[in-house]
Parts: structure tokens; C-alpha cells; sequence
């Protein structure tokens, strides 16, 4: 689903300080008022922020993931869902032409 906004990429190369050197260059930027052509989601500004993220900034951010939680959330009765669901809580993702799971 393309949502036209900014991702970090979980399998990139770079250290931990280039990305720190990327966000420290955005900072001076927009203390500077320059304006960038950089679409982040909006969670990542309310991160940025210290906000409270909640189930409606996932949401926004993986629609699919967001419906899925809310299915979870509204299931009756709440005390059966793991015995319905059988639910074992897996991410599988990508990684460099081979599949990783967490």
C-alpha cells in the first residue's frame, strides 16, 4: 500500500549514527524554517514530539495492522480471544531476499 510517506528501512546498512546525523540535519532545518520535502508518517512526529502514541496513529501509519488489533480489541468475549485465536504474536518480513521471523 503506497502511502506516500518516509519509512525507516529495518534491514539498511547504515549505523545508528547516520541516522542520528539525518535527524540532527532535519533539526537544523526546521529551526532554520527551511522548509523540506520530506513526508514522514504522522506518528513519527508525535514521537518526536513525546506524545502518547494510540491504536488510532498505528492506524494511520499500517492501516492493516491497525484494522487487525481493532478486530481484537472489539472481539466478544474479551476472556476468549486467546483460546479462539490460538494467537501467537510473529512478525515475518524481508530481509535481503530471505524471510525473517520475529
Amino acid at each position: 500500500e503506497d502511502r506516500r510517506v518516509f519509512w525507516f528501512n529495518r534491514a539498511s546498512f547504515e549505523s545508528h549514527r547516520e541516522f542520528e546525523l539525518i535527524g540532527v540535519l532535519l533539526g537544523v532545518a526546521i529551526y532554520n524554517g527551511v522548509i523540506l520535502d520530506v513526508r514522514f508518517p504522522h506518528v513519527v512526529y508525535k514521537k518526536l514530539m513525546r506524545d502518547t502514541l494510540s491504536l488510532a496513529d498505528v492506524k494511520m501509519a499500517f492501516p492493516d495492522i491497525g484494522h487487525s488489533l481493532q478486530q481484537l480489541l472489539d472481539f466478544e468475549p474479551a476472556s476468549q480471544v486467546e483460546d479462539t485465536f490460538g494467537l501467537c504474536m510473529q512478525l515475518t518480513y524481508e530481509e535481503f531476499g530471505q524471510k525473517l521471523t520475529h
